[in-house]
């Protein structure tokens, strides 16, 4: 549960900030559960606006974390956050003269926004045409091993495994049942705009697309935001945020398996290879994960020459449904909040209507790690997501 007036005092001092210099403020953390190394904390901050760049200082341990301002928030990534302790970081100058952490460039004529972290390649944002619809693709874990299969974007590289699901484009977003318009397979989603903002501790992009129907009419606007997070090349953190707002006309989201949320491993990941499909109660295997309702899924295996790999799919507690899952162990996972009867096989309906002029918002975190999921600490690390470390500013 969020504690509203906590976040309401929190506004309050950022505002009140606003013409002041914020080198100096403290910034008291709590994580209330235990959680993995470099659990992002974000921070209400509206209108602060800093001389330079920033870094927060751990005041007992010297260890530093880049600062990123963006819109309304102060976030940053630190090395650990031990249960229980009160941890306090003071806001020193950063290193104005030194590259973003977290560099996103922008090739509008081809329709892509390649991130770097740390100065390594991770993932391109495609919504040229490389691809049917919008994707995150190549997808890249420590070394600059990929995690998701290259069919069928790279049309002259190699392509490993089965040439199967033209459709299943890497990491992407897309649902077989809107208003009866197919997205997952046919129909477009289209580009309005894309924005972008490198940063230190995290860098965005932010993407306005229109889903249309077969004659490519619009049905609904989508919101659709990446977060990419500073931290080691083991763990690649991003957060996948999508706000459909209803601005055509009443939309259905209907109870079909195809959607809404996927990712489609390298075939040496597949379940039916040496990859293993995991989920948040320990259940492993396509058998005994498909249909469930859970905060999370893993795929990891391992890869020769480059060791464990995998992908974790965190759903935030605050979605307005658990997602069923619809995974394969041919390489799929795809997590779907509508498909309560198509995919989870209860006796229920799980279509849902947003009315004309209502929104819905839907987040989730991938998590791209080296080992497999108890090498990874993946449980801990959705405990990180779903019981975010309480931040406020010290008095």
């Amino acid at each position: 549960m969020k504690d509203y007036g906590l976040l309401a005092i929190v506004l309050v001092i950022c505002a009140a900030m606003s013409a002041q210099a914020l080198e100096g403020r403290i910034i008291v953390v709590t994580a209330e559960e235990e959680t993995a190394g470099f659990t992002p904390v974000l921070l209400p901050c509206d209108g602060a606006a800093p001389d330079g760049r920033l870094t927060a200082l751990n005041q007992d341990t010297g260890e530093a974390a880049p600062v990123t301002l963006f819109g309304d928030h102060l976030g940053f990534v630190p090395p650990s956050l031990p249960a229980g302790q009160e941890q306090r970081f003071v806001l020193a100058a950063g290193d104005d003269d030194a590259a973003p952490r977290v560099r996103l460039e922008h090739n509008t004529e081809e329709g892509g926004v390649a991130v770097y972290i740390r100065g390594a390649h991770f993932t391109t944002y495609n919504y040229g045409d490389v691809s049917r619809i919008p994707c995150l693709w190549p997808v890249y874990s420590e070394n600059g091993v990929t995690v998701t299969r290259n069919y069928p974007m790279a049309a002259d590289a190699p392509m490993e495994g089965r040439k199967d699901h033209r459709h299943h484009v890497s990491i992407w977003t897309a649902f077989g049942d809107v208003n009866g318009a197919d997205t997952w397979h046919r129909a477009p989603i289209n580009t309005k705009s894309v924005e972008t903002e490198s940063g230190d501790a995290f860098g965005v992009i932010r993407a306005h697309n229109v889903w249309a129907d077969n004659r490519d009419e619009p049905i609904v606007d989508e919101i659709r935001e990446y977060r990419f997070y500073d931290a080691p090349a083991g763990i690649r953190l991003f957060d996948h945020t999508i706000t459909f707002n209803a601005v055509y006309g009443d939309v259905v989201f209907g109870d079909d398996k195809e959607g809404i949320v996927a990712f489609r491993v390298r075939p040496e990941l597949q379940g039916n290879e040496a990859g293993l499909l995991t989920n948040a109660a320990g259940d492993q295997g396509e058998r005994n994960v498909y249909g469930t309702p859970m905060p999370w899924m893993d795929y990891s295996g391992h890869i020769d020459g480059a060791g464990n790999r995998g992908i974790a799919l965190f759903s935030h507690p605050d979605n307005f449904r658990e997602p069923c899952w619809h995974v394969r162990d041919y390489g799929l996972a795809a997590a779907n909040p509508f498909a309560l009867s198509d995919v989870c096989r209860m006796d229920e309906d799980g279509s849902y209507t947003l009315a004309e002029g209502e929104s819905l918002t839907l987040a989730f975190r991938f998590y791209i790690h080296t080992g497999d999921v108890e090498e990874a600490e993946v449980a801990k690390h959705y405990t990180g997501y779903a019981t975010a470390p309480k931040a406020a500013w010290a008095e």
